[in-house]
């Protein structure tokens, strides 16, 4: 079995799994729910965390359509306003 020390960072967290390459991942509610933001606020605040740059994609809908690429905190609000926008279209 691989172990991957961190299979993905969510808002800056680490989710801990041993898994084959190439399986799913479950990722349980309670963790999923502590790494999404639900303000442009939170998640600026976690991209600061994180460090730039960051991805920014709804969690639903947009079909990857609405991704943004914030370079840095000064576009952060008006790109994560963009992605939301984006989620509502579909």
């Amino acid at each position: 079995m691989f172990s991957y020390s961190s299979c993905h960072g969510i808002a800056g967290l680490r989710v801990e799994c041993n898994t084959k390459k190439g399986e799913v991942v479950n990722v349980p509610d309670d963790v999923y729910q502590k790494a999404c933001v639900t303000d442009a606020q939170s998640g600026l605040e976690s991209a600061e965390r994180i460090g730039f740059p960051v991805m920014i994609k709804a969690s639903e809908g947009g079909g990857g359509k609405g991704i943004r690429k914030a370079l840095d905190a000064k576009s952060f609000p008006s790109l994560f306003q963009q992605v939301l926008g984006a989620a509502h279209l579909f």
